[in-house]
């Protein structure tokens, strides 16, 4: 009998039972225990629920992605953020394992933050073992957007005193609607099954940089030199304008329906709001176009939720009758 992903199992050393949420190398799988906890555990110690009528289990195998038919991909030296949908045919209603993955030489503490309206909130925090790599989440496509930015810091250790390497903290963005489109994800040899890798650490040279993003040589380098002057600040943004035509937010809609499409548009349009609430914009004119009414009347939907703004159908000599405007007064972002 095939072990799949979702059987409910028993563990065979150990009181409890749980069920299957991942394969993972070496023969060993993720189960989420009956407290919600997700923990790793060697395959031939879980017992399927129906065990009677079961004499050799095996682990099925992982389904590839639609676009690979090529070799797993080895990712090179570094420290990721990962991916994993459950389904890669239904990425709309499948859930997603989020995992660091340390690919590098030496053994890390991390912590993991995730920035909102009101400043960075800890995602996960763990001690993880060179080569291995550690879920942190579990969740559906719409709790994506938690991990569209934030700061990851990493503390490097290893048993030889010679190897001695300087903390970390480094910014981070992901373009979380990419994660819809099935081309972007690539069979991963570390977990074989289908993923998208973002590079944590060494850091891209087009990542966003925090504020204390800036290690120990960058300190020591700059010791005894007068500061440097503080740059003008940069005139305010007053005005907004979002167009949420699909075709400018995603670069393949190969196999997405209408209301994939339709999220997309939405979760983009209500992040920008409240980006604009927060630079203090006193204006936001979504464009969405004609078609048939639907886009239209989502956003409108969606901004009956928020209180202290107006809205209406924006200048009809400019936008004709595709765009909203949206008056921001007092906001409050929950």
């Amino acid at each position: 009998m095939e072990l799949r992903i979702g059987d409910k199992v028993s563990f065979l050393n150990e009181r409890g039972s749980g069920k299957v949420t991942r394969f993972m190398p070496n023969n060993m799988a993720m189960v989420e225990t009956e407290d919600g906890f997700e923990m790793p555990y060697p395959v031939k110690e879980l017992v399927p629920e129906n065990y009677a009528a079961v004499k050799t289990i095996t682990v099925a195998p992982v389904v590839a992605p639609a676009n690979a038919g090529e070799q797993a991909v080895h990712l090179a030296d570094g420290i990721y953020l990962c991916f994993l949908p459950s389904s890669l045919k239904e990425l709309s209603d499948s859930r997603f394992s989020v995992a660091i993955y340390n690919n590098t030489k030496f053994d890390i503490v991390f912590n993991l933050f995730g920035k909102n309206v009101s400043g960075h909130n800890i995602i996960g925090t763990d001690r993880l073992l060179t080569g291995r790599s550690v879920i942190i989440d579990t969740l559906p496509m719409g709790g994506l957007d938690k991990y569209s930015g934030g700061v990851f810091q990493c503390l490097f250790y290893s048993g030889k005193v010679t190897e001695i390497k300087d903390p970390e903290s480094l910014a981070f963005k992901v373009k979380t609607v990419k994660l819809v489109d099935k081309d972007n994800y690539n069979l991963l040899a570390h977990f074989n099954a289908p993923g998208v890798a973002i590079a944590l650490y060494p850091r891209a040279a087009n990542a966003p940089k925090s504020n204390n993003d800036y290690s120990l040589q960058d300190l020591a380098a700059n010791f005894g030199k007068e500061p440097a002057k503080a740059k003008k600040p940069q005139p305010q943004v007053y005005e907004m304008e979002v167009d949420l035509h699909i075709e400018e937010l995603i670069d393949n809609m190969t196999g997405l329906t209408n209301g994939d499409m339709l999220q997309i548009q939405l979760t983009h349009a209500r992040k920008k709001l409240e980006d604009a609430v927060i630079r203090r914009c006193r204006k936001v004119v979504f464009i969405h176009g004609v078609g048939n009414g639907r886009l239209k009347t989502e956003i409108r939907q969606m901004l009956q939720e928020y209180s202290g703004l107006e809205f209406f159908d924006a200048s009809l000599s400019k936008y004709g009758q595709g765009a909203t405007e949206v008056r921001l007064g007092n906001v409050r972002l929950a």
